[in-house]
């Protein structure tokens, strides 16, 4: 029975209004869309960005990207009266009409890319012809873009379409209902392929974005003019286009501002559905994330984890082997110094200072390290020079190191924080911004103070976060120690021509190999980390809503006492001026210049926080002045033994302590204070039953557990004599005979082997007659037929020829026909290995042009997978690109191209499983540049290592590379699993256009 496709059955609009969201009745896009209802595909490629394949079109980005630029770079140049009125778009916000805060330039460069991006397109979709619908336009808009099509187009001629667009007043009328052609293109840029809108929320970004553009532009216009000589002053040349940045007015920026108003409120007033959703509600100790189920217990055992990890990794990679520690008691920290380049670690009344040298030294005088470290001179002089290889290598477990160091507190210092956040964190005072490392007396700190509103407000925030023990204290160690070694002595050695590398190695908290550490870096040790634990990769954004929900939950002194103390009466500011200290102690305003000035117990209060949320997850707090083995989790149930880390009583009453140890409650109600006595000592009575009950329960558990126990390591022991352990799920697909001579044939020998004729007997691919053992939880395989057996040899060179729009072309090499026939029979996994430029990547999409099934194309870097979709649009070869998680897959394109890290993660693997269906299923998997699974090393281990697990059907693998040599055919062999057939298809990899040039250098250790 044929699926109901509701397109299919759409009419020309909605005759009950109800059924409209009030976000499209406000907007009126569904009217606006109504005559065109069925083009929708058209209409998105009408508004789509630039293509590489749209010629006439070539220029365009570039020349926008120039003239934003330039219009951004007038902002140095433009009187701050001025800037302020462009930014003043609600002269009603106060009684001066004026914003305080001017117009300007965004925190990151880059950041104009993505804010030019809805522009680049309005101008595309009005130089585009579109048979479907064409954006209004009046005279003068059609002669600027006539202009503006033109190649060799500056700046000016961008200007003159913008002008057009956003100075002129677009009246409605009953011939042309929706005449401005900015708020028609949001319709297009909103409108989806399959007829549904954009959510509110998601188009609140592409108006800012316009508005901003808007005021690039007249900023543009008032310079211009001003230049020019028409006015006297850059304030004349404002007012002469005043009208058009303000509310109110009925300019197209006063519709998009209104627009953004409607979108905001509704984004704010509409309730959306959760994301948590609660398991256990008696104890509030396990819950699931869109679906994914989570335990507060698993967020411990990925801390232990990682610090087993960061330990290791220190004291082996780093330190490798070296007994060093510094130790310290009450850290001196000069709060007030704002000097360049102080930090405690400089101060001299520390003992950190003193040995900065430590770890050179000791490698000196070590003669293994020493001889790892440097490398005889190649002159023959006996002398050595830096060796350049291990240098790179230490200063990459460095990164590495410090990469989970910012992991660790991104989990368990307390609320979370942003990436940009952390990477921006600077371990000593630098001439443009104080330091976000403290120490306040034995807590180890890290100071939030730039955050994504930085920009926006012009000012920082202040918020404290206490570390956990370990890490504390290895943040010491490394900066006392591995951070000297790394900016004096090999960061100029591994980044020669990076001078500012040195100097980031001074300045910065945390680094990564040679640069700041992103987000999508983070993300993924996030996601590698936790997947161990809980099956499946919790990333940045998931951790965030996670977090809150436990700490919710399980902070709630903190979050009390953080209640009182901004809402709670002082007796001693009730006398004084009668308000709360809450009025009084604005945490949010203070500056680093003031941090001195803060009053104690509210930096006091947001260490405290941290430390709670620490010991929920049963991680040793900071502040107890431990040594990092000291401050293992592991450590932590001892710990709270002896009475050095204190636990919050269960029935205590959540209140500020205050003198004497008595809460604000007790002082102000004893009889609130008596039922909380009474409280607890029923609650205490009802806690010792509970946990002897629980005890039973655990006692019949465990003998339950053990009899599992055994059993699993009987079954363990049997997989193992049956040679079976480490295989995967799905075995690698059965050979299937194409003929009588053709039956068993050495797959390590194939390539030397006669192969029959491609004949259309041949071509009679069946998905494996003999089923490999799976799991009863998997489906059973159900045989389909997935290419006509009438296509031959014969018929793929036609389908070739047409591709390439050449009659008479021929098989590249007899390596491209075999590698062809060895796809289309799926009767083997395949390596072919040959050349550069031998027509590989015709192996890859020809066959998926006359199948009924998906072909998998896993790629090893981004450039590669974009180079590769550059090369497919250019031949209009069927694909689709998954790019990870939120990304759907249509299903309709028999190639799908996915990178090697998001290949990887559960977002993937719930995409092409909704996919492989009993009518159309998972042909092949093909990893193209297979040398990256063999010669990586440990630099991107992590998205190479098993890559037996990512078949997740039983589906053939193909492996391109034009560099695998003898010895790593065995390897490939082993580490996808290609254990009963592989057919090897290969050239001689002459590389004559290679030449390498040794040269010596002269520079010494």
């Amino acid at each position: 029975m044929k699926q109901f496709d509701w397109k299919e059955h759409r009419g020309p609009g909605v005759p009950n209004s109800r059924r409209i969201s009030p976000w499209l009745m406000r907007t009126q896009w569904p009217a606006q869309l109504s005559p065109m209802v069925g083009k929708e595909e058209q209409l998105c490629l009408y508004a789509r960005f630039p293509r590489r394949d749209e010629e006439e079109l070539h220029h365009l980005h570039a020349v926008v990207t120039a003239y934003f630029e330039r219009a951004t770079g007038l902002i140095r140049h433009t009187d701050e009266l001025v800037l302020q009125k462009l930014n003043s778009y609600n002269p009603d916000k106060d009684s001066s009409g004026i914003n305080n805060t001017p117009l300007h330039a965004h925190h990151q460069g880059k950041t104009i890319v993505q804010y030019i991006a809805p522009v680049t397109r309005l101008l595309a979709t009005l130089l585009r012809e579109c048979d479907v619908y064409e954006l209004p336009r009046t005279p003068a808009l059609k002669t600027a873009v006539t202009a503006l099509r033109d190649s060799s187009a500056t700046w000016k001629q961008v200007h003159a379409v913008v002008m057009a667009l956003w100075t002129h007043c677009w009246v409605k009328s009953e011939e042309c209902p929706f005449p401005d052609p900015t708020m028609s293109f949001l319709m297009l840029f909103s409108l989806q392929e399959d007829g549904h809108f954009a959510d509110a929320q998601d188009t609140t970004g592409p108006i800012a974005k316009f508005s901003r553009a808007i005021q690039l532009t007249l900023l543009t216009q008032i310079k211009k003019t001003f230049d020019e000589g028409l006015y006297a002053s850059q304030l004349e040349a404002f007012e002469a286009v005043a009208e058009y940045i303000v509310e109110k007015v009925p300019t197209t920026f006063n519709s998009l501002r209104s627009l953004q108003h409607y979108a905001s409120a509704l984004a704010y007033k509409t309730m959306s559905y959760p994301r948590i959703w609660w398991t256990d509600r008696d104890n509030w100790e396990e819950l699931l994330y869109r679906g994914q189920r989570i335990a507060l217990s698993d967020l411990g055992k990925i801390m232990d984890k990682l610090e087993k990890d960061i330990i290791n990794l220190w004291e082996n990679e780093v330190l490798l082997g070296l007994d060093l520690h510094v130790e310290y008691g009450v850290v001196v920290d000069d709060l007030l110094n704002s000097e360049g380049g102080y930090s405690f670690i400089t101060d001299k009344r520390n003992p950190f200072h003193a040995l900065r040298m430590a770890l050179f030294t000791a490698i000196c005088n070590d003669p293994v390290l020493r001889e790892q470290f440097t490398e005889p001179k190649p002159d023959g002089s006996g002398k050595r020079q830096p060796n350049a290889k291990f240098a790179k290598k230490w200063m990459r477990s460095l990164s590495e190191l410090e990469l989970l160091m910012m992991l660790a507190i991104e989990l368990f210092g307390g609320a979370t924080s942003r990436v940009t956040e952390l990477a921006a964190m600077l371990a000593m005072n630098t001439w443009t911004r104080h330091r976000n490392w403290r120490a306040l007396g034995k807590f180890i700190a890290v100071i939030r103070e730039y955050d994504k509103t930085t920009n926006t407000a012009q000012s920082d925030r202040l918020i404290p976060h206490s570390l956990p023990g370990v890490i504390g204290d290895l943040i010491v160690q490394v900066h006392t120690f591995a951070r000297p070694l790394a900016q004096q002595f090999l960061a100029p050695i591994v980044f020669p021509t990076r001078k500012s590398v040195v100097t980031d190695y001074a300045e910065m908290l945390f680094m990564g190999f040679g640069d700041e550490v992103t987000t999508n870096d983070l993300s993924q040790a996030m996601a590698l980390h936790s997947a161990l634990v809980l099956g499946w990769g919790m990333t940045i954004n998931p951790n965030r809503h996670i977090n809150i929900a436990f700490r919710q939950k399980h902070c709630s002194k903190a979050g009390s006492i953080q209640t009182l103390e901004e809402e709670t009466w002082s007796v001693a500011n009730v006398q004084q001026s009668g308000h709360s200290s809450g009025l009084e102690k604005r945490t949010y305003g203070l500056s680093p210049e003031s941090l001195v000035a803060a009053p104690e117990e509210v930096l006091q209060l947001y260490l405290e926080v941290s430390s709670e949320w620490q010991k929920v997850t049963k991680t040793v707090p900071g502040g107890l002045g431990l040594k990092y083995r000291e401050a293992m989790r592991s450590k932590f149930d001892g710990l709270v033994a002896t009475g050095v880390i204190k636990l919050r009583p269960g029935a205590a009453p959540p209140g500020l302590v205050v003198g004497g140890g008595a809460s604000v409650q007790a002082i102000t109600d004893p009889a609130f204070a008596s039922m909380c006595a009474e409280f607890q000592k029923t609650s205490e009575a009802l806690s010792r039953r509970v946990i002897a009950k629980q005890d039973q329960i655990l006692a019949k558990q465990n003998e339950t557990l053990a009899v599992v126990i055994a059993l699993r390591d009987d079954v363990a022991l049997m997989r193992r004599q049956l040679g079976m352990q480490g295989r995967p799920v799905h075995d690698s697909p059965t050979r299937v005979a194409l003929s009588t001579e053709d039956s068993t044939v050495d797959s390590w020998s194939n390539e030397a082997t006669e192969e029959p004729s491609w004949s259309n007997e041949a071509s009679s691919p069946r998905l494996f007659t003999e089923e490999p053992t799976v799991d009863s939880s998997v489906p059973q395989h159900v045989e389909v037929r997935t290419v006509d057996s009438s296509v031959g040899e014969h018929d793929m060179l036609q389908v070739l020829r047409d591709r390439m729009q050449k009659p008479d072309a021929l098989w590249k090499n007899e390596q491209q026909r075999r590698g062809v026939k060895a796809l289309m029979e799926l009767s083997e996994d395949v390596i072919i290995k040959t050349p550069t430029g031998a027509g590989k990547s015709v192996i890859a999409w020809l066959p998926t042009l006359a199948e009924n099934g998906i072909t998998v194309l896993v790629l090893p870097l981004i450039a590669l997978l974009e180079d590769w979709v550059r090369r497919l649009e250019l031949m209009k070869i069927p694909f689709e690109v998954f790019r990870g998680k939120g990304h759907k897959l249509q299903g309709d394109k028999n190639l799908i191209l996915v990178s090697s890290d998001v290949v990887r993660y559960g977002p993937w693997t719930e995409a092409i499983q909704q996919l492989n269906t009993d009518s159309r299923r998972v042909l092949r998997y093909i990893y193209d540049e297979g040398q990256f699974y063999f010669a990586q090393g440990k630099f991107r281990a992590e998205t190479f290592e098993r890559p037996s697990d990512l078949r997740l059907f039983p589906a053939q693998v193909a492996i391109f590379s034009a560099t695998v040599p003898p010895d790593a055919l065995e390897f490939l062999k082993e580490a996808f699993c290609l254990k009963r057939g592989v057919r090897v298809i290969g050239a001689i990899s002459d590389r004559p256009e290679l030449e390498i040039v040794v040269k010596r250098s002269d520079s010494m250790l």
